[in-house]
C-alpha cells in the first residue's frame, strides 16, 4: 500500500499546466498535453501494473486517515488559482493557440478535479461535501454528485444509465447522450426528493440543486468576465466544457459494452465486479487517485480510494487511461481493440 505522500505526484499535472501557462508564447504551452498523453502512457508501460491489495491491518489503520484525504481537498484551491491565472493570461493574449492550449491544459486539471470531487462526494463529512461542490462548480457540473450517487450506482450496466456506453456506440454519440442524460436524471432525482419534503410548483425549480448549481457556476463565469474581461469569461466556460467532456470520455471507457443481465422477475442482477473495466497501471492510478480500480468502487462505493482493491478476474483495459481515451476518439480503432474483449453474455 502506498504512503499518503506518494499521491502528491498527482500535482505534477497542475504543475505542468502552470508551466504551460508561463510559456504560452512558445512551444512550452503544449507541455501539459505532452506530459499527459505522451509521457504518462510511456511511463505506464515501463512501470507496469500494480495488483497489490491492502492488508486487513492497513484497512483498519488507514480507512479514515486524513493524510489520504488532504491531497483531494487541496485540489480545490490549486485548481481555482490555476483557472484564475489562465483567465488573466488568455484575456491579455490575442493568440488562438494560447487560448487552445490553456483551455486544454487547465481543462485537464479540472477533469481530475471532478475525480477528486467524485471521491469526496462519497464521503459523509460536510467538509468533504463542500469541497466536492466547489470543484464541481468550477467545472460547471454541479449535478454530477446527485446523478452519480443516486442514479449511476443504481443503474450502471442498464439502459437506464446514461453514462454506460453501449456496445458499438461511438464516443461522439455517447457524450451527447451522457451529458444531457446526467442533467435530466439529476433534475428528476432532485424533484422527487423535494416532493417528498412537501415542496411543489416553482419551489421545485428554485430549491432544486441543479438549478442552484447552474446559477452559481454561471455567476463565477460572469465574475471572471467583470474582473478580467470577456475572453476570461469565455475561457472559464470553455475549460469547464473540456473537463466535462473528459469526464464522459473516462465514463465511456469505464463501462463500455458491459451490461447487467435482466432476471426473470424483470429486475437486473446486482452490480458486481464484472460491470466495470479496470486498468491497474501504477502511474495513472496515482495521478487519478485509483479511479482505475473501478470495479471495487462499484462493489463498495464508500471504500476510500487508498483501499480500493483489484479483483481477479475482472475486465481489464488493454492500456492505461490516457491511451484508451485517445483511442476512443477514433471509433473504428476503438471497436477493433475493445469489441473482442467485451463478454457477450
Amino acid at each position: 500500500m502506498y504512503p499518503a505522500y506518494i499521491y502528491y505526484i498527482a500535482y505534477t499535472g497542475p504543475f505542468s499546466s502552470f508551466i504551460s501557462l508561463i510559456y504560452n508564447s512558445s512551444y512550452g504551452k503544449w507541455l501539459c498535453i505532452i506530459y499527459v498523453f505522451v509521457l504518462v502512457p510511456l511511463m505506464d508501460v515501463l512501470l507496469g501494473e500494480d495488483i497489490s491489495n491492502p492488508t486487513e491491518e492497513e484497512e483498519e489503520v488507514y480507512a479514515t486517515s486524513f493524510q489520504y484525504r488532504l491531497p483531494l481537498l487541496l485540489w480545490l484551491p490549486v485548481e481555482f488559482l490555476l483557472i484564475t491565472k489562465a483567465a488573466i493570461i488568455v484575456n491579455r493574449s490575442s493568440s488562438w493557440t494560447c487560448w487552445l492550449s490553456s483551455t486544454i491544459s487547465v481543462g485537464l486539471v479540472s477533469g481530475v478535479g471532478i475525480t477528486c470531487a467524485h471521491e469526496l462526494g462519497h464521503k459523509l463529512s460536510i467538509t468533504c461535501s463542500l469541497f466536492s461542490k466547489g470543484l464541481l462548480l468550477l467545472a460547471c457540473f454541479g449535478c454530477f454528485t446527485i446523478e452519480h450517487n443516486y442514479g449511476h450506482h443504481k443503474n450502471v450496466g442498464t439502459e437506464a444509465d446514461p453514462t454506460t456506453a453501449r456496445y458499438n456506440e461511438s464516443f461522439y454519440r455517447f457524450v451527447v447522450r451522457a451529458i444531457f442524460g446526467v442533467v435530466r436524471d439529476a433534475w428528476k432525482i432532485e424533484v422527487k426528493a423535494l416532493r417528498r419534503k412537501g415542496h411543489s410548483g416553482i419551489e421545485l425549480v428554485w430549491r432544486n440543486q441543479v438549478f442552484q448549481d447552474t446559477c452559481c457556476s454561471s455567476a463565477i463565469g460572469f465574475i471572471y468576465g467583470l474582473l478580467f474581461g470577456w475572453k476570461a469569461m469565455v475561457f472559464f466556460f470553455a475549460q469547464a466544457v473540456f473537463a466535462v467532456s473528459l469526464l464522459q470520455l473516462v465514463n465511456y471507457i469505464e463501462h463500455y459494452g458491459l451490461v447487467r443481465q435482466k432476471l426473470s422477475d424483470g429486475t437486473y442482477e446486482p452490480v458486481n465486479i464484472y460491470h466495470s473495466w479496470d486498468a491497474p497501471y501504477q502511474l495513472t492510478n496515482l495521478l487519478q487517485f485509483k479511479l482505475q480500480r473501478h470495479s471495487d468502487h462499484h462493489k463498495d462505493p464508500l471504500r476510500p480510494y487508498q483501499l480500493l482493491r483489484i479483483w481477479e478476474p475482472t475486465p481489464k483495459l488493454p492500456y492505461s487511461y490516457p491511451t484508451m481515451m485517445v483511442t476512443a476518439l477514433f471509433p473504428f480503432v476503438y471497436f477493433r481493440l475493445m469489441n473482442p474483449l467485451v463478454p457477450r453474455k
